[in-house]
């Protein structure tokens, strides 16, 4: 009887112990295939002789199995409103870096830049579920 007891004591200690590590794995969202490794602005700035457009340079790593075929990012200001978006066409290996710039006309500080869908050369695509911006037109970067 004893030993009964002491299987189904440790038993349910093991499962609620389990319980946590198994609901915090389901509550995480696939890691995003394409990683962003750096972002650098070059401000944008106007005067009374004219206006200097910024660039955002952007170094990013494949890490899907299939080449990228396209890349969109995503562009925000300081309040995370969509400023612009830059598609990057190409042929991106994985594990290899890439750095692209793009021109940038924001003049406020504090943008960030996020990747908002990639398709891949196998045919899939990825769509980063945690933004959300109307449509807006793209600059296809260089």
């Amino acid at each position: 009887m004893k030993l009964t007891s002491l299987t189904a004591a440790l038993g349910t200690a093991l499962f609620l112990a389990g319980a946590p590590l198994l609901a915090s794995a389901a509550d995480q969202a696939p890691a995003a295939p394409i990683q962003i490794n750096d972002v650098r602005i070059g401000q944008a700035f106007g005067s009374s002789t004219g206006f200097q457009p910024g660039l955002a340079s952007v170094a990013f790593t494949n890490e899907n199995s299939s080449p990228a075929t396209d890349i969109v990012f995503a562009l925000e200001n300081q309040k995370g409103q969509l400023i612009d978006r830059f598609e990057d066409v190409g042929n991106y290996a994985q594990g290899v870096t890439v750095r692209h710039d793009f021109t940038d006309i924001e003049l406020g500080y504090n943008q960030k830049v996020t990747v908002e869908k990639a398709t891949f050369a196998d045919g899939s695509v990825w769509e980063n579920s945690d933004i959300s911006y109307p449509n807006y037109p793209t600059v296809v970067g260089y």
